[in-house]
């Protein structure tokens, strides 16, 4: 077969040949395979309004969203727009004060002149942060890493506060503004211009900006729908490049902030089509040959991964939560500094600070996880067992579930039921629901919550979003309406076959075959949204058990085939029996363990003990979504769970 020959590597060929994966081009990830620049709507007119205002020198602003996505995005642009000099400064929202979005808040502090950095201030601010982290050290540098260490809460006193700075001539959105259309009207009403990229889908009525730059905008032609935040910034930069060199500037490279496109797409856990792909992939090779981005270094530095393995499952699960959890728990300020900042002192203190609010974001989500299933197992007043979308939120007003982590709590109950998931927390002030939701594959969540609205114009003050995540706000005492009319609306649309779980395959692979060369080479591929990384089954016999984590919740083993040996090991499972001489049936994903300078190939345990016809291969989805099809339902998109660098100088895509 055709698939045999994709690759030098047999374990790829077999999970591209499982996916159905039997032409180069789909696998190749040249620079030269990106989608065309001009494609994407008005990128031509807000691009060479943006340097028009750098050559004025106008006053920029930009307003990041506070996720990963949003303060990759600030720096990619800052970055560039520093290069050429221009007059510009960042502001981030804080979501529990302003909200998402150029919101009139966040529109009132950047008229007043509040930003979260600048230009003019890097210096100082960079200053600001270095004292007062060497004030905890008593001033002896060398003590610096371990007074960080041991008062983890002292951490947080060097961090970035809003600073005072000159008003906008011109604010420049990055991963929001689509939606913001009383923001945009509010910035224009005050003389101020308003530039916006996103990536979000449109409301009803699009923003008055002066250009708008979005895949998602209803008359964009480019065929991504799945490029980030940071990708349409990306792109905008390119443009501007390409503007700023014709126009006899020197802009840096645009293909140097690719390492940054790389994070914020893998972390936002957007579709990796062919032509994110593209980005991330040349963006992570770049990054492990380069010294660049002292910020992102002292952040893989923190989570013990080695800069030359660098892959995007570490994106997911150990740098894009440090970053998240700025925006979550404290300011993403810190996160920006991290990414702009190439002073290696700042870089480290920043670094610091983001590992500590991830262990604080840690431990909130577990207590209001905690919580949350409390109500689940407890309720006496609703059985959610019967409902389709399961709706979590305080019982009582005098409660308060941190907005930082509903998230990633809806996330996990939504893994847990497969069942649409949405919890909220109760803002007191402001009287109202306010919470996060997470869908599974056969639900496009932004339809219903429509459908939610036109049936109660009066429930929501707010909302938005994709199909698989939404956000909203629920009027205090609409909170019983609300619950009833969204799960009446979403029991038209899913039955209970909808909420059953699949054990995904890529096949069955022998233990000989997993050889160090073959999973670090698999590794280093581009996994994520969609495109998840290669998950096998297997039967092996135990040779080793051993109980570990603070209540002996985890499992570590050594199995045998045959003459071959390997460990692996089971996360979260107190309740597993299981003891040497076993066989034992599992579903893993193998990866690469480096220890003491020496590579072994691992087991990630995630699941054991069921039956081969329970698996479902990832060949046989499609007629799983023939068959959905068939029975008038919505469309359904399988989400997933969570050579060479091209040297070559940006083409002209056009």
């Amino acid at each position: 077969m055709q698939y045999e020959f994709l690759t030098n590597n047999p374990l790829l060929n077999k999970v591209y040949g499982v996916r159905n994966i039997i032409d180069k081009d789909e696998i190749d990830t040249s620079m030269k395979g990106l989608l065309p620049i001009s494609s994407l709507t008005q990128v031509d007119d807000l691009a060479a309004k943006l340097l028009a205002f750098v050559k004025a020198g106008k006053r920029i602003v930009i307003v990041a969203d506070y996720d990963c996505d949003g303060a990759t995005s600030c720096a990619v642009m800052a970055r560039m727009l520093m290069s050429l000099k221009a007059n510009v400064g960042w502001l981030v929202p804080d979501r529990s004060i302003h909200g998402y979005g150029l919101t009139t808040k966040i529109v009132d502090e950047a008229y007043q002149g509040v930003v979260t950095g600048d230009i003019q201030n890097l210096e100082k601010i960079e200053t600001f942060v270095k004292d007062n982290a060497i004030l905890l050290a008593s001033g002896e540098m060398e003590l610096l890493r371990d007074v960080l260490k041991e008062n983890r809460e002292n951490v947080l006193k060097t961090s970035t506060s809003n600073i005072t700075s000159l008003k906008p001539d011109v604010i420049l959105t990055v991963d929001n503004g689509i939606a913001s259309v009383e923001g945009v009207n509010y910035a224009r009403s005050l003389g101020i211009d308003v530039l916006v990229t996103d990536h979000h889908l449109a409301g009803k009525e699009l923003p008055n900006a002066n250009a708008i730059v979005n895949p998602n905008h209803p008359d964009c032609t480019f065929k991504s729908k799945a490029l980030c935040g940071v990708g349409v910034a990306w792109y905008v930069c390119v443009k501007l490049s390409q503007l700023a060199k014709a126009d006899g500037l020197n802009p840096m490279p645009a293909v140097d902030l690719l390492p940054l496109v790389a994070l914020g797409t893998v972390a936002d856990v957007v579709s990796l089509d062919k032509n994110n792909r593209i980005l991330v992939d040349n963006g992570l090779k770049l990054f492990r040959k380069t010294p660049s981005f002292v910020g992102l270094n002292k952040l893989l530095d923190f989570a013990n991964i080695n800069k030359e393995r660098f892959c995007s499952t570490d994106i997911g699960f150990q740098i894009g939560p440090r970053i998240n959890a700025a925006g979550r728990i404290k300011n993403m300020g810190i996160g920006i500094l991290n990414l702009i900042t190439d002073d290696p002192v700042v870089a480290y203190i920043t670094a610091a600070q983001l590992n500590y609010l991830n262990e604080l974001r840690k431990e909130i989500t577990k207590q209001v996880t905690s919580e949350g299933e409390h109500i689940l197992a407890l309720s006496e007043n609703h059985d959610y067992s019967k409902d389709y979308v399961v709706v979590l939120y305080p019982q009582s007003e005098d409660e308060e579930w941190h907005e930082g982590v509903i998230g990633i709590v809806a996330g996990r109950l939504k893994e847990k039921l497969n069942k649409p998931s949405i919890v909220m927390t109760y803002l007191e002030d402001e009287h109202l629901y306010k919470g996060s939701c997470r869908s599974i594959p056969s639900l496009h969540f932004k339809d219903l919550l429509d459908e939610v609205a036109n049936e109660d114009p009066d429930i929501f003050a707010k909302y938005g979003g994709h199909a698989m995540a939404a956000g909203l706000s629920v009027h205090a005492d609409k909170i019983e309406d609300f619950v009833r009319i969204i799960n009446e609306l979403a029991k038209k649309k899913l039955n209970e076959s909808d909420f059953k779980k699949y054990k995904i395959t890529d096949g069955s692979v022998r233990l000989d075959e997993l050889s160090v060369d073959y999973v670090d080479d698999m590794q280093k591929a581009i996994w994520g949204q969609n495109f998840p990384y290669p998950q096998f089954h297997g039967k092996f016999t135990v040779m080793r058990v051993r109980r570990m984590g603070a209540n002996e919740e985890h499992v570590k083993l050594t199995f045998r085939s045959g003459r071959f040996f390997v460990d692996a090991v089971r996360f979260n499972c107190p309740d597993w029996q299981v003891k040497q001489g076993d066989e034992v049936s599992i579903l893993f994903q193998p990866v690469i363990n480096e220890w003491n300078d020496t590579l072994n190939v691992n087991l990630l345990i995630q699941d054991a003990d069921f039956n081969v016809g329970e698996l479902i291969h990832l060949e046989d989805i499609e007629k799983i979504q023939q068959q959905i099809a068939e029975e008038k339902r919505a469309e359904i998109v399988f989400a997933y769970q969570d050579s060479e660098l091209d040297n070559n100088t940006i083409p002209d895509f056009d």
